[in-house]
């Protein structure tokens, strides 16, 4: 097998620019969908929120709370009392910590998570659920919110053989957490950061051939508030998707994912279900777990009840995550790469001093596979590509 990392354009990958005028018309979309957002945060809108983080912190600080109280005031408060409790015992903090006590290192090498973190913590035990990716935090951290990129993944979407059977279904956004910079694309109501994250599907199956719906099995690294996941499973993905987070993330992806009806379980507390095939999501913020779990998985499921090391129906993902985590998280899961039959990648070149470049033609070299490198276009950014590796196993491509 060829270790060698070809590079290819993702405008060569999609059939190049899409025609002017309707770029135009689509990156305008964009913007008055974001002029909206913004007048959303007028004083009207500001008093909406306000009144309902009143009524939510009253409710929370009463403790009257009843069985039948309905799944979505259950879930807020769930996350509200996960982040606090995680705050209070330390665990938000937990794993930058231990690793720092390992390496007898400085708590400033963190690669941002611990800043991150507290952060996350602030933000997330101080709005309101129901609101919560209406936020300044989010919108930096997790939301896609660029027009022209925007206008380019939509419009490259629109021109493949099965947009109206595979992609539109999967762009109809949710309306929890109450998602801003909503726009209307062949009816279908989507927000920007939902285009880029199915986006991220469209381009794998461009470069692989692959559909998640043929996947058994996924790891995230890193998995923003849960939309990645959620649009998977929208795609027809009815495996097992392991979300690899920091606690507090973990907390958030849960009351996401669950408030849109997919099952997610703690993988450090239902390990056996895991491991007997059981589908939906799984959340683990565990690195050493992780790679113990995730062989027996392989292994178990291996045919014959032989010791296969590698789930041949498998994909990782880790957009802008992977090539932007501290060093030590990188060779945690890159212990995995022997497991996991397809990689993609999605990073910058340079981050905090560490050349990734050099970091996916390692990867490249150590997974033996078909690698490729796309780059971005330079109007999106010049310094941004994905990298994605695929081995042979079982055929993960529509029939």
């Amino acid at each position: 097998m060829s270790s060698e990392l070809r590079e290819v354009p993702l405008l060569d990958l999609h059939g190049g620019v899409p025609d002017a005028e309707r770029m135009l018309e689509m990156k305008r979309r964009v913007e008055a969908a974001m002029e909206e957002a913004m007048a959303a945060s007028s004083e009207e809108w500001s008093t909406t929120v306000r009144e309902e983080r009143t009524e939510f912190f009253e409710y929370m600080a009463s403790g009257n709370w009843v069985e039948d109280e309905g799944e979505e005031q259950e879930l807020g408060r769930d996350l509200y009392r996960n982040i606090v409790s995680l705050h209070e015992s330390g665990e938000a903090y937990a794993p930058m910590k231990n690793e720092y006590k390992k390496k007898g290192e400085d708590e400033d090498d963190s690669g941002g998570w611990m800043e991150l973190t507290k952060s996350a913590v602030h933000f997330f035990s101080s709005m309101p659920p129901s609101f919560f990716l209406r936020s300044e935090f989010v919108a930096k951290a997790m939301f896609a919110t660029w027009s022209y990129t925007f206008a380019l993944e939509v419009l490259w979407m629109m021109q493949s053989h099965d947009w109206q059977s595979v992609w539109v279904p999967v762009l109809m956004e949710s309306p929890v957490g109450t998602p801003p910079f909503l726009v209307e694309v062949m009816d279908t109501r989507t927000s920007t950061n939902l285009v880029h994250q199915v986006f991220h599907l469209f381009t794998l199956h461009a470069a692989t051939g692959i559909h998640v719906e043929n996947v058994d099995l996924i790891l995230e690294f890193g998995g923003g508030y849960g939309c990645l996941c959620r649009a998977a499973f929208q795609a027809g993905f009815t495996g097992q998707y392991v979300i690899f987070d920091l606690p507090v993330f973990s907390a958030v992806q849960t009351f996401y994912l669950r408030s849109n009806g997919i099952a997610v379980r703690s993988l450090t507390e239902a390990s056996e279900d895991f491991l007997s095939g059981l589908s939906g999501v799984y959340t683990l913020g565990d690195v050493d777990l992780l790679g113990r779990l995730v062989q027996d998985h392989a292994s178990r499921n291996g045919e014959g009840g032989s010791t296969l090391t590698r789930s041949e129906n498998s994909v990782v993902f880790a957009m802008w995550s992977l090539c932007e985590a501290p060093l030590w998280a990188r060779e945690g899961i890159w212990r995995l790469r022997n497991i996991f039959n397809v990689w993609m990648l999605g990073c910058r070149e340079e981050w905090q001093g560490v050349d990734n470049m050099q970091y996916v033609r390692s990867l490249a070299l150590d997974l033996q596979a078909n690698s490729t490198l796309i780059r971005l276009p330079d109007q999106i950014s010049a310094k941004d590509f994905y990298f994605v590796a695929s081995r042979p196993g079982r055929d993960l491509a529509a029939d």
